[in-house]
């Protein structure tokens, strides 16, 4: 999750997929909520 520096609020969550251990790659995922803080 993302926290935003001045609150205590997620903006956010964070979270790994298609991992491939064996060739030491997966794809990361970042789900931005909060509208305010899209394209920024």
């Amino acid at each position: 999750m993302i926290e935003l520096k001045d609150q205590d609020h997620s903006i956010d969550i964070v979270s790994l997929i298609n991992i491939d251990y064996k060739n030491r790659n997966a794809e990361c995922i970042i789900d931005i909520g909060e509208k305010d803080y899209w394209s920024k």
